[in-house]
């Protein structure tokens, strides 16, 4: 426990309900093991649309709402963040409360830490990274960019995001007192390019109620990919793989279930795929199925949907990139697949009553070990 009580104000851009989403999950929970080594937790959100239920929080703490309109294009360019009159509100708040600590979740606050710095220059700076977010934007733009008829405005565009982004990882680097990466991979990334010196690494994190069940002597292999919201390219791109894989075991007894919201109806799924929109109560939904797959190959950061399969013990067939970000031992803790001959090999395996029990026990007990409350909190104790 510490001593003397610290306190923290927590910046996120956008809104902060409990809903599905990984990255609220994080960040409550988060704020829920700030508060058990006795910090004192402010939080500063923008976003117009935050809850009633925000403000009337139970993660404890106290919750200031900054109306914010930004559009998905407008991401990078901290839109909203550091104007005249948001500098006006957050600089009172922290003339009230006196914090330690100026905690920052994404890149795209650099421009409003580095003003903050200037102006309470004896505040530390911390930043939250989710993504390897220069990488993360250039994979994400490339794959849309394959996709799509050439352009040099499409060009410009994915130049100006990358050098845009640039800039901001260098003006974090050059605020910040620490950087924690939400993965390994994130880490060494960021640590070819800036050092070691300013950088830790500190985990998504999040428990579930309900744990995989296993079941025997099914006669179909029910199958699921968790892709929260098909907007995002990134989720996409399994579904796309999905149909692929799925087509080469339409006569396996083995059926895959996609869920998320937005989902192309033009997208022709395979006929041993179901697609089931957005599901309000996973843990019931989950009950039912076998395997989890996330067959995605682009992006950086945490792929919460690996890390949701993995936690609740289910056995989880992945990608390299996927493997990348979690370190375990492959064909051990999961999976990992390339191309698609390997899906189909792995998902086939996975039939054998006995290989996902055992892959499952496996899988358990590699995220309770090195994703456990205990890591977060020994991280988080270390933040003075």
């Amino acid at each position: 426990m510490i001593s003397n009580v610290k306190i923290i104000i927590i910046f996120f851009p956008g809104d902060l309900d409990e809903g599905q989403n990984g990255t609220k999950h994080d960040i409550v929970n988060r704020i829920k093991i700030f508060n058990e080594l006795g910090f004192k937790v402010h939080l500063i959100v923008f976003d117009r649309n935050a809850s009633e239920q925000l403000r009337k929080n139970d993660f404890g703490a106290e919750v200031l709402v900054i109306p914010r309109v930004i559009s998905r294009s407008e991401y990078y360019r901290s839109s909203g963040l550091d104007n005249q009159s948001v500098m006006g509100v957050v600089s009172a708040e922290i003339v009230k409360n006196n914090p330690d600590i100026l905690w920052f979740e994404y890149v795209n606050f650099a421009n409003l830490a580095a003003i903050l710095k200037k102006q309470f220059p004896d505040k530390k700076i911390f930043f939250r990274s989710h993504n390897y977010e220069i990488g993360h934007a250039w994979e994400k733009n490339l794959y849309n960019f394959k996709k799509s008829i050439f352009s040099l405005q499409t060009v410009a565009s994915m130049l100006k995001d990358f050098f845009f982004i640039y800039k901001l990882e260098n003006k974090m680097f050059a605020v910040a007192n620490k950087i924690y990466c939400i993965s390994r991979l994130d880490f060494k990334k960021y640590s070819r390019r800036f050092g070691v010196e300013k950088i830790d690494y500190l985990p998504f994190f999040s428990d579930y109620a309900s744990l995989y069940k296993y079941k025997q002597n099914k006669s179909i292999l029910d199958v699921v990919y968790l892709g929260s919201d098909f907007i995002n390219n990134v989720n996409l791109s399994g579904v796309l793989l999905i149909n692929k894989i799925a087509a080469k075991l339409k006569n396996s007894s083995v059926v895959f279930h996609i869920l998320g919201k937005s989902l192309n109806k033009k997208i022709l799924l395979a006929k041993n795929v179901v697609y089931h929109d957005y599901v309000e109560d996973l843990d019931s939904f989950f009950d039912d199925m076998d395997v989890g797959i996330v067959p995605v190959e682009i992006g950086f950061g945490m792929k919460v949907k690996a890390y949701e399969f993995l936690k609740r013990g289910f056995p989880t067939i992945i990608s390299k990139r996927c493997s990348d970000v979690f370190g375990g031992v492959p064909s051990s803790d999961y999976l990992v697949a390339g191309n698609i001959n390997e899906w189909v090999k792995c998902i086939i395996f996975l039939k054998d009553d006995m290989a996902r029990k055992k892959m499952s026990e496996h899988a358990l007990f590699f995220m309770n070990t090195e994703f456990s409350k205990e890591k977060i909190a020994a991280t988080l104790s270390s933040c003075q």
